[in-house]
């Protein structure tokens, strides 16, 4: 996900080390295990100055040595039971351990760090059992359906297969047999790796049988040790066991209610859904009708969503062969550089390098010398690169193979191409199969390099001509000398002036006219131009001359690279063959119903008779139009999709294909083209600053650790938003998925090529904006060159091969939880359709229509030939979760403004998918099976049609339930998990109410509405460290308006602002929130307003340069703070820029304990869990906080009093004027005053005293008066100043100048001023003592609820007693149960509902009173 506030600090805070957290927190076990170094409240120790996330990442890696301490200790116990050992081995192995352990610091001394070490520590092996099974299962599935798996390597694997394939393997048929499996796997897995420092649940909880217990080791030595161990390693095992089943009960159950409730008609939730969907159906066709609305904000735009979607399809098709084609192109790259490097192959680096280029390309192309042999045949390319290159080169033979077959198929379909000339093309694939490898020249792929030359003075010429000539006569050896030296040296001519002969054009002043009017940034030309390409080329015959003549090959610049021609023949081969299936798929939309006129487009006249009665054609054909019928046409809105080649037969019609030439909607040729755009330096101006901004968003999120993480876990949010987080989600599969292949796993191979054909991978939203901002290119120029620069570093070993690996990851990190998902939606359709008797991989053409009908299914067909189930499951996906494709254009053009926004692709989308969410869980909700599925149901399974309502009833019951899982699965993580989670930590830690609206009041204003967590309880001083958890929340967006609104809302409340002025500025703040990602400033641009119009401030108000530094300093420092914006995240945790100077990182500070300027600590382990977790914890330090408010009041109090001095001061300002100045200054300093009284009072509640508060103001320009009058809420109004005083008398005395009064009108303002003295800064306010605890409501504190402190006493911590064997789950417990009773009220009245979620979805349960006042 999209950091949406990158290039801000994360908080402008400090926050010191925390005292421990509540002994509920550290007393108990945790998911079963006790947490080891904690026995009771009374032992405890203050924790040390591990931060929280620190401690966390200590966890992880002491968890991971606590698994090979439990094994070597079970090996070491087993061996002195059986008498083996009899000395000290055991005590060793486990002082062996534990001081690794203390000499890596790898020792979590927090809750949290310790909670982590026992999670992996069991969670590990855990996963594996889950593993293990899995893959039994999917080899007893293999077997059963006679498909092939690729065979196992590790013996992990093998055994899983071995087991899957044997009678015991049925085990795994069944979800309570598998669940007796990873039962029985978690128990033995618990009693290998449990270290023996490690206790059981029974230890703290007297709830647990007393049995589990384990027994103490103390004094123990030999075989009685070894005893006490294993023993103790056997509770933990049947322990662990017995919470695995009981989360395999527990689960299943919780799930089934959740179905059960949403798919019982009785519930009465099928009727409602029904209502709803109607009404969103409604909304969407009244939406619908507007054309503004559908072509800018819809992702289908104006184009019919057929055509739309075939559209993404043919995109998805060339995309995915290319990245597939990218993908062995690294294979080979990689093993080539092995054998080069270990085989001692003749030259060394590029003539090396070259020389097997030139191999390959002999070997691919199948090239033969002049007696008709392979230059290059198998064996000899082996014995010189090694098997591995072999293998890779053949990967890529095999693709165009199968690329080649599918070739064929446009070849058939080509109009220009007779049967014969179709036969002997195929004839040629075939004959050529493996070895068909288009050749590249740079006289093709730059002709300008080649323009205006003489071939004769080329060096190459001469022989070149004698080898064609050579070549003629041994073909035609009555053919003489001269004839045939005359003949050749016409062909070598022809062949460099091709271009002119074929087009009639000079080509000089074709390449003068490309320069001028061309735009490369989607092969542009002014006008429109074609999206899609169809490579006509291809089915031209080979040039035997080429083939034979190497000096000409040589004088035409052959490349000879393989990678590069095996690209661009996959690349020509995929986009010929989307292209050509796309144009065939519109065309045959508006195919023509007249006789005789068979496989044309729709006539004139068919086209107007529909037009006319209010339909829309797709296509018109057009031949034989006579002027006004191509008006007519035009008026109409429909365009010419090209001309029909005259000069030459193209065999595919044309570069429309079957559309070319005729006259097509312009809504479809519009989303079959893209505008042009004419080169000039505005435009080359542009292209460049949108490439600056995606190298700007590049470095911070691709080029950045932790945005890495943070894509990757926030993904599992999309996941869960659909409903598919459980036991049998594919988290195992999706890897195998995606590095499936066509023959080892052709069913997984079947969804990975149909989620890529089909434009649901390869889809990040942040990767693909940026590489969008990356082509926009003029031909020449700097873009251009930007462009070529960029692509020569990501062919650098070193920086492009991290970039390369960067990108990969990004990608993967969306492309893995898609294929998780689009596996879950096929899984639960599939067992849905059981239900029924139907196979969703095996549905005949009149189930699939049915299930369109009935609004489940999008489609029936694809043109990339995609099955039934895996586009169902795609289209799902495309619908539910982030998709760039979808975005619509409005997005996208605001993409292209270089000053404005980042990634604001992501949260369109997030808009888009949740709607969608909501929509298809609505209609699951509601569906019901009618009597036309019921009938489609009877006659493709040929049964009664009893048989068939019950079997479509039991369908609809599992839609229905599913679309209960997938409304549950959104509001659990849109908005219970993040309070669950935040909730759940501030229940264990103790945190206040007061502390948590101090927290909020505490935060930059970048943060208002945003999820914030204590991750640790505050201190004495108030001290804490903190994470905003909306950096891994995707759908915080839709959310976090709604709580600033309220948040805002609230805060004019407090300042007894009126209602209708509350209202407005809570709606201004969610509009400011909710347009922050689309009008924010871009990461550049930002930076260099910054240097510019803020001169030398952030917006912050960080400084970067002083107003006074001499001009080279702040240019300097200028270019610097720019230079900060395209500088990678990954180096920035070493080297960073602040205040425009290089500055260490943050991991560099931890490396060598260099604090901060502000003098915070930074700690290795706290950055490798940053890295762990994706959350960086935010240093709270309430007194910094308030001393920082204290001199930003200072300013806000001075440039109040300017408003009364300035007018004062002016000479032709009256009484009236001075006296209204002085109104006007005052109620702006209250403002300010009482917005800071505000936030002390908060400080005071949360348990600060006063004499920290003026700790804090100290040296702030906040006076101990002032101070002392915000405690009493009185306030003090502004002083006439005697410099003031004095000012006005020197203009009148001694400048005498002419003033309308010569003197400041002292006894009037002295009048107001007296009125104002000791009124209450906040009306009706009481001041806030310290430990002082308001009522819940958030509004202005009523006067009969306070108590005043000195009756109250003094406020002392109740610590309530507890049992040393507390339980850590007891507060867990609650904070769950607590979540579970609210999502249990569901049935009790929508109504009740929204009154009791509304709190929780603006984040903050004290705001039920506003929410109570909206009620009203």
């Amino acid at each position: 996900m999209a950091e949406k506030l990158l290039g801000r600090p994360v908080f402008e805070t400090k926050l010191t080390s925390g005292i421990e957290e509540p002994s509920a927190a550290l007393t108990g076990p945790v998911l079963g295990r006790s947490i080891s170094g904690v026995d009771s409240i009374e032992s405890e120790k203050p924790e040390s100055d591990q931060s929280v996330i620190g401690s966390i990442a200590r966890g992880a890696g002491a968890g991971f040595v606590d698994i090979a301490q439990g094994i070597a200790e079970l090996g070491a116990s087993g061996l002195t039971a059986a008498g083996v050992l009899d000395g000290e081995e055991q005590q060793n192995t486990t002082k062996f351990f534990e001081d690794a352990k203390t000499a890596m610091g790898l020792t979590p001394e927090r809750t949290a760090g310790k909670i982590v070490e026992t999670i992996v520590n069991y969670g590990a092996p855990g996963i594996g059992v889950f593993s293990w099974v899995s893959k039994a299962d999917k080899a007893r599935r293999a077997l059963k359906a006679g498909t092939k798996i690729p065979d196992p390597r590790s013996w992990f694997g093998k055994s899983a297969a071995a087991f899957g394939k044997s009678g015991a393997g049925a085990a795994t048929t069944t979800r309570a047999g598998r669940a007796a499996l990873t039962t029985m796997g978690t128990g033995v897995a618990d009693v290998f790796v449990s270290p023996s420092t490690n206790t059981t649940l029974a230890d703290s909880w007297d709830a647990m049988p007393e049995g589990l217990q384990t027994e103490a080791e103390a004094n123990l030595t030999g075989k009685d040790l070894a005893a006490v161990r294993l023993r103790n390693k056997f509770r933990l095992g049947i322990e662990g066991a017995a919470f695995n089943l009981a989360g395999e009960i527990i689960l299943p159950v919780a799930g089934a209610t959740i179905k059960g409730i949403g798919s019982s008609e009785i519930s009465g939730i099928p009727l409602l859904a029904r209502g709803i969907s109607a009404g969103f159906d409604g909304l969407g066709r009244l939406a619908g009708k507007s054309n503004f609305l559908k072509k800018n904000f819809t992702a289908n735009g104006m184009a019919p969503e057929e055509v739309a979607v075939a559209v993404r399809t043919a995109q998805g098709i060339s995309e995915g062969e290319e990245a597939a084609a990218s993908k062995l192109i690294s294979q080979y790259d990689g093993a080539l550089k092995k054998a080069i490097r270990f085989q001692n192959l003749p030259g060394r680096g590029k003539a090396a390098t070259q020389k097997a280029y030139n191999d390959t390309m002999d070997f691919m192309t199948g090239q033969t010398n002049t007696n008709g042999e392979l230059v290059m045949p198998d064996a000899t390319f082996i014995k010189l690169y090694g098997p591995k290159v072999k293998v890779s080169v053949d990967n890529m033979r095999n693709k165009i193979t199968d690329l080649t077959k599918e070739f064929e198929t446009s070849v058939r379909a080509a109009p220009n191409l007779t049967k014969k000339q179709a036969d002997d093309l195929i004839l040629e694939f075939d004959t050529n199969q493996g070895v068909y490898l288009r050749r590249l020249y740079e006289m093709n792929l730059n002709p300008d390099k080649f323009s205006g030359i003489d071939p004769k003075t080329l060096p190459q010429f001469k022989t070149a001509v004698q080898q064609i000539a050579d070549i003629k006569q041994k073909q035609n050896p009555a053919m003489d000398t001269q004839t045939a030296y005359q003949q050749a040296e016409q062909h070598v001519l022809s062949m460099f002036n091709k271009d002119s002969i074929e087009g009639g054009i000079d080509s000089a002043i074709t390449a003068k006219n490309k320069l001028q009017f061309v735009g490369k940034g989607a092969n542009e030309v002014v006008g429109r131009t074609s999206l899609f390409k169809l490579s006509s080329g291809m089915l031209e015959s080979r040039s035997e001359y080429l083939s034979q003549a190497p000096m000409l090959r040589e004088m035409m610049g052959e490349i000879r690279n393989p990678k590069e021609a095996f690209l661009r023949t996959v690349d020509d081969m995929s986009n010929t063959i989307a292209s050509q299936r796309l144009f065939d798929d519109i065309s045959n939309n508006s195919k023509s119903l007249i006789q005789g006129n068979e496989g044309r487009a729709m006539s004139y006249a068919e086209g107007a008779a529909k037009i006319n009665a209010g339909g829309r054609p797709f296509v018109v054909d057009g031949n034989g139009l006579t002027d006004p019928m191509i008006k007519d046409l035009v008026d109409n809105g429909y365009v010419k999709a090209g001309e029909i080649p005259t000069n030459k037969i193209d065999p595919f019609g044309g570069k429309f294909g079957s559309l070319t030439g005729n006259y097509v909607a312009s809504e479809i040729f519009n989303s079959l083209t893209t505008p042009g755009r004419s080169s000039s330096w505005v435009q080359e101006a542009l292209s460049v600053s949108l490439q600056l901004k995606g190298a700007s968003q590049m470095t911070k999120t691709v080029l950045n650790p932790l945005s890495q993480v943070r894509n990757f876990l926030s993904n599992v949010f999309v996941v869960g938003a659909n409903g598919l987080l459980g036991r049998n989600m594919g988290i195992f599969e999706s890897g195998g998925v995606l590095m499936a292949n066509a023959l080892d796993s052709p069913e997984q191979f079947r969804l990975l090529k149909a989620m890529r054909d089909e434009g649901a991978i390869g889809q990040n939203i942040q990767l693909n904006e940026m590489r969008a901002l990356f082509q926009e290119q003029t031909e020449l120029g700097v873009s251009s060159a930007l462009v070529k620069g960029g692509a020569a570093l990501r062919k650098t070993k070193g920086v492009g091969t991290a970039i390369k690996f960067m990108e990969k990851t990004y990608q993967l990190g969306d492309d893995y939880w898609k294929v998780v998902g689009a596996l879950g939606e096929k899984a639960r359709y599939g067992a849905a359709m059981r239900k029924a008797g139907l196979d969703i991989d095996n549905l005949d053409d009149a189930m699939q229509q049915a299930l369109k009908n009935s609004g489940l299914a999008q489609r029936t067909s694809s043109i990339a030939g995609t099955d039934f189930g895996n586009m169902l499951a795609t289209d799902l996906i495309k619908q539910t979760m982030p998709t760039y494709s979808m975005v619509p254009e409005a997005i996208k053009a605001l993409r292209r403004i270089p000053v404005m926004g980042n990634f604001i692709s992501f949260p369109a989308e997030i808009i888009r998918t949740t709607g969608n969410i909501l929509n298809r869980s609505v209609k699951e909700l509601s569906f019901k099976a009618d009597d036309a599925f019921i009938e489609q149901l009877m006659r493709s399974k040929n049964i009664s049609k009893e048989i068939a309502t019950q079997q479509a009833n039991a369908f609809a019951r599992q839609v229905r339930g599913i679309g209960a899982e997938r409304l549950s699965g959104y509001v659990a993580m849109a908005t219970v998990a993040p309070m669950g989670i935040r909730d759940a930590s501030h229940t264990m830690l103790g945190v206040t109410e007061a502390e948590e609206d101090l927290l909020q009041k505490a935060a930059p204003p970048w943060s208002l509405g945003n999820t914030l967590m204590y991750i640790t309880k505050p201190d004495e001083d108030l001290n804490a460290e903190a994470v905003d958890l909306s950096y891994m929340l995707p759908y915080e967006f839709m959310y976090a308006p709604a709580r600033a609104a309220l948040q805002i809302y609230q805060e004019k409340g407090e300042l007894n602002a009126n209602e209708a002025n509350q209202i407005a500025s809570g709606a201004f703040a969610a509009f400011k929130k909710f347009a922050e990602p689309f009008a924010s400033e871009s990461l550049g641009a930002e930076r260099l307003l910054d240097v510019t119009i803020r001169d030398g401030k952030t917006q912050t108000g960080a400084e970067i340069y002083e107003s006074g530094e001499l001009l080279g300093d702040r240019l300097q420092k200028s270019l610097v703070h720019v230079a900060g914006a395209f500088m990678p995240g990954a180096i920035e945790q070493f080297t960073t820029v602040k205040g425009g100077e290089f500055k260490q990182g943050r991991s560099t500070r931890a490396l060598t304990g260099t604090p901060s300027k502000s003098g915070d600590d930074y700690s290795v382990a706290e950055e490798a869990g940053t890295m762990l977790t994706g959350l960086r914890p935010m240093k709270v330090n309430i007194g910094r906080t308030l001393g920082y408010n204290g001199g930003a009041y200072a300013a806000d109090r001075s440039s109040s009093t300017q408003i009364f001095t300035k007018v004062a001061d002016d000479n032709d300002a009256t009484v009236e004027d001075i006296t209204d100045a002085y109104v006007q200054a005052n109620e702006a300093k209250r403002s300010h005053q009482a917005r800071l009284k505000i936030k002390i009072d908060a400080a005071l509640a949360a348990g600060m005293t006063k004499g920290q508060v003026r700790q804090a103001f100290k040296d702030t320009g906040v006076t101990s008066k002032e101070l002392n009058n915000i405690f009493r809420n009185r306030y003090d109004p502004i002083k006439i100043s005697r410099a003031l005083l004095r000012e006005v008398s020197r203009e009148v005395n001694v400048k005498k100048e002419s003033r309308i009064l010569s003197r400041v009108p002292t006894q009037e303002v002295n009048a107001i001023r007296r009125s104002l003295i000791n009124t209450e800064i906040i009306a009706g306010e009481k001041p806030v003592e310290p430990n002082y605890v308001p009522p819940q409501s958030l509004g202005p504190v009523n006067p009969s609820d306070y108590v005043p402190p000195q009756s109250l006493g003094p406020v002392n911590t109740v610590t309530t007693p507890t049992q040393p064997t507390e339980s850590f789950v007891a507060p867990v417990t609650n904070a769950i149960s607590g979540a579970v009773d609210t999502v249990s009220n569901f049935g009790e009245g929508l109504y009740d509902r929204a009154r009791t979620l509304a709190p929780g979805f603006i984040g903050d349960p004290k705001n039920q009173s506003i929410v109570d006042r909206a009620n009203q």
